[in-house]
């Protein structure tokens, strides 16, 4: 596979430039990346757990 042909290929350097999750119900060739991802990003904030 060449890189051009990559969902996340090609240019001079790394950088997928788009967001990188995908459906679980994408075709084979587009699931590159995070596959149904639940949660993406910086957990912020602290969490109040109960006890």
């Amino acid at each position: 596979m060449n890189p051009v042909d990559h969902p996340h290929g090609g240019g001079n350097h790394q950088h997928i430039g788009k967001a990188s999750t995908i459906s679980r119900g994408a075709v084979s060739g587009q699931k590159a990346g995070l596959i149904a991802a639940r949660r993406t990003g910086l957990l912020r904030g602290s969490q109040k757990t109960q006890d």
